[in-house]
């Protein structure tokens, strides 16, 4: 414990007190939001379909990231987290989108399908005084770089070409030190002839291209039947775990397309007729068998292709996987009862 001292002159009995975890920092200012929307409603077919369509633009102004060591005396600081900073702007630019249609087959049976679709652009517009500044150091590695033109948290280092198969390959490619049959082998970025640290790129993008649900649900007499499904495509993760299991001598994590579709809700139930409650004195009984996560289809070969931290707001693990524990499958089953 960094906040137990030896006061009394006996380390086997110390004695518990504070320390600085964090710097402050009095210059900090909250972020600023603009937002700009353009909308769209209607019902239409005699109330049987609603849509919405809109049109936004959100632009961050001062936004908040870890402050770069390079700006700040470690003798000052010691153990203590470094500060929030504002740093820069960015703007996420997109399209929401709504629609459901509400039906029916005879007189017992209903159903409403929603669907909706969330596209954004997601790009850094401002960072004053800056080219660029890095994301959070994980295994000994920087993977991510935020600079203007780029979205946040984008993936930051070599292009991959393939894996070198032996000597003779590696005999007639860039200069790259060190490397052996096995390897891989790295894009000439710059077209030096060699393989150094000015060939890193942008190689990936932990913001999805667009999200999307599908909400259905349907009553047949006294049944009753919701679902929920989530699906996001395009986004890229660093599969940080990969460090630990594949070769992490040279194996600097890897990085996979994140995109899955996965049920995240089921349910069904049934409501007794309230003539046969009368007699026991209740009002209305349901009975219900709830399901949650119940399949996800994915390329991803992590443990869960759905972070437990996923936003831009978390500094240190968007898009990164280091781990986490993944989504299971549940199960409920319940009872509502009114008197």
């Amino acid at each position: 414990g960094r906040s137990f001292y030896d006061l009394n002159g006996s380390s086997n009995v110390p004695s518990s007190g504070f320390f600085r975890s964090n710097i402050g920092n009095p210059l900090t200012s909250w972020e600023g939001d603009i937002i700009s929307n353009i909308g769209f409603d209607a019902t239409l077919f005699k109330n049987k379909f609603d849509i919405t369509i809109d049109w936004y633009k959100k632009k961050v102004s001062g936004l908040l990231f870890t402050a770069s060591g390079l700006q700040y005396d470690i003798l000052f600081t010691g153990d203590a987290s470094l500060p929030k900073v504002n740093i820069g702007d960015m703007q996420n630019t997109g399209i929401d989108l709504s629609a459901t249609y509400h039906g029916n087959v005879g007189k017992d049976f209903k159903f409403d399908v929603t669907g909706m679709f969330t596209s954004y652009n997601n790009e850094i517009v401002d960072l004053p005084g800056l080219p660029y500044f890095n994301g959070p150091t994980i295994r000994n590695i920087i993977p991510q770089r935020n600079q203007e033109g780029h979205p946040v948290g984008a993936f930051f280092g070599y292009q991959v070409l393939s894996i070198f198969q032996d000597q003779a390959e590696i005999d007639k490619s860039p200069t790259q030190v060190g490397v052996k049959p096995g390897q891989f082998k790295y894009q000439d970025t710059n077209g030096d002839g060699k393989i150094d640290a000015d060939d890193r790129t942008f190689i990936g993008d932990p913001n999805p291209d667009f999200t999307y649900g599908i909400n259905l649900s349907f009553t047949y007499k006294n049944f009753d039947f919701s679902s929920f499904f989530f699906g996001s495509h395009g986004n890229d993760i660093f599969d940080n775990t990969k460090t630990f299991t594949d070769f992490p001598d040279f194996f600097k994590g890897g990085f996979s397309s994140g995109s899955y579709f996965r049920c995240k809700q089921m349910q069904i139930g049934y409501t007794v007729p309230t003539k046969s409650l009368t007699r026991i004195g209740l009002d209305r009984l349901r009975i219900y068998v709830q399901g949650a996560n119940l399949f996800t289809i994915t390329g991803y070969k992590g443990l869960d292709p759905e972070l437990q931290s996923s936003d831009i707001n978390n500094t240190v693990g968007f898009g990164i996987d280091n781990g986490n524990y993944p989504h299971t499958a549940a199960f409920l089953v319940g009872v509502n009862l009114n008197f």
